[in-house]
């Protein structure tokens, strides 16, 4: 059973071979969508052949399957894996720290990996243009929210981009869409497992502490869980990982 529904533009589903009595994940592509899906494929394969992330994995790619309107990936099914509600509704605090030390030790890799590079003014512009038009274009969203409204006047700056475009950016790996409903705990083994890599407009690893944060500041999982969870243990956690997050990583002067 898949508990956390995305709203990935691919269709996910769980399926069996009769024959070994074996489960696997596939994942489908409409024509339209066909060539992000093999983007995000290909990153997963990178992430599976390094050797560089301790006790984290990613899911085999078991098949590629190519129809005339679609394309779809068979991949490894996880066992024994939990989501992170049911990882942290199950486990003690000791097992949340462990959580939180090899989710630190990812993006710290991420950084390792990386080169640091100043952003070009277009590429921040361009997608600064594309979030605003997709803002425009949804009908929960109202643009005139005062929130929304300072941080383009923030962003619309020319002092303010100045400094953005003048900071030094750790670029070159990230998973793309580090959320807590993209990480299985695979608890007979104690791993990571790290699933539906995304194609980022600066592949760096500052928007994974950026998805991160979407969960442990504002809850983006809890909101995708479809099923019963004791909200305020969650609340409880999440908020003590989102101290620890954003505590460890002011280090950084990117960060900052």
């Amino acid at each position: 059973m898949i508990k956390i529904k995305g709203h990935s533009n691919f269709e996910v589903k769980i399926v069996k071979y009769e024959k070994t009595n074996t489960f696997f994940i596939s994942k489908k592509s409409n024509s339209k969508n066909c060539k992000r899906l093999e983007k995000q494929i290909k990153k997963q394969i990178t992430f599976l052949n390094s050797t560089f992330l301790n006790n984290v994995s990613v899911p085999k790619i078991i098949k590629k399957i190519v129809n005339n309107d679609s394309v779809e990936y068979i991949m490894e099914y996880i066992y024994f894996s939990e989501n992170i509600i049911d990882f942290f509704s199950n486990e003690n605090t000791l097992k949340v720290n462990w959580f939180i030390r090899n989710l630190i030790d990812i993006i710290d890799k991420y950084i390792e990996k990386c080169d640091y590079k100043k952003i070009k003014r277009k590429t921040l512009m361009d997608k600064l243009q594309s979030v605003k038009t997709n803002i425009m274009n949804n009908k929960i969203i109202d643009f005139e929210n005062p929130i929304i409204k300072d941080a383009f006047h923030f962003l619309n700056s020319d002092s303010n981009l100045e400094k953005i475009i003048n900071i030094e950016y750790p670029i070159g790996i990230n998973h793309g869409d580090l959320t807590f409903s993209n990480i299985l705990i695979d608890c007979n083994e104690m791993k990571l497992y790290l699933i539906d890599f995304l194609d980022s407009f600066i592949e760096s690893p500052l928007l994974d502490i950026v998805k991160i944060r979407q969960d442990t500041k504002y809850l983006w999982t809890l909101h995708l869980y479809e099923h019963f969870y004791d909200k305020n243990k969650m609340i409880i956690y999440f908020n003590y990982i989102d101290e620890i997050i954003d505590t460890y990583f002011k280090k950084y002067d990117f960060y900052v």
